[in-house]
């Protein structure tokens, strides 16, 4: 599921870049839910990644994931469509591009 991967590259990256209080927001009720409740629903088939990713919410740090609306994920929404169009294989800003002012500056 790609959700799922998602989530746990943003949280290697993170972590590697000594984030240690996340929020992890996706539209993805199912991995929410999984992540929250420590039980797999619906991810059977994505065991090793969901395990992968509990392991790492062991480590010394605070996560905490939140379901979104599709509606109001606009950001990740629009930098999906940045990546694709641009062919990027991993960007990773440390602060927003200016699409993502642009979006704000509209909304």
């Amino acid at each position: 599921m790609a959700e799922l991967l998602a989530v746990a590259q943003g949280l290697r990256i993170a972590w590697q870049y000594g984030c240690r209080r996340i929020v992890c927001e996706s539209d993805c009720l199912n991995v929410i839910e999984s992540l929250r409740k420590n039980k797999s629903v619906n991810l059977h088939s994505c065991a090793i990644l969901l395990t992968e990713v509990r392991c790492m919410l062991l480590e010394d740090w605070e996560v905490v994931f939140q379901h979104v609306l599709r509606d109001n994920n606009t950001v990740a929404d629009l930098l999906a469509k940045l990546g694709l169009k641009e062919k990027w294989d991993l960007t990773v800003w440390d602060s927003p591009p200016p699409e993502v002012a642009q979006l704000r500056e509209l909304g």
